[in-house]
C-alpha cells in the first residue's frame, strides 16, 4: 500500500499489508529491492488478492493492449 507521503517522496517504497489481519504494517519495503522467490506473486495472484483484501468484485476488466 502506497500513502501520499511515500508517493510524494519518489514512491519507490510501500507499506506491506497483512493480508490475514487485512491490515497495513508498519513495515516499509523498497519495490526494487531483491525478494526470495517464495515471496513474489504473479500478476493473478496479487489482484486475486486486491479484491479479496478490499472485498470489491472483480468484473475480469483487463487493460486495453
Amino acid at each position: 500500500m502506497s500513502s501520499s507521503l511515500l508517493h510524494a517522496s519518489g514512491g519507490r517504497h510501500l507499506y506491506l499489508v497483512d493480508p490475514v489481519a487485512k491490515k497495513i504494517t508498519d513495515e516499509l519495503v523498497d519495490i526494487f529491492d531483491p525478494a526470495p522467490y517464495e515471496a513474489v506473486a504473479t500478476y493473478a495472484e496479487q489482484r486475486k488478492a486486491f479484491f479479496d483484501f478490499t472485498g470489491m468484485t472483480d468484473s475480469g476488466w483487463q487493460m486495453p493492449r
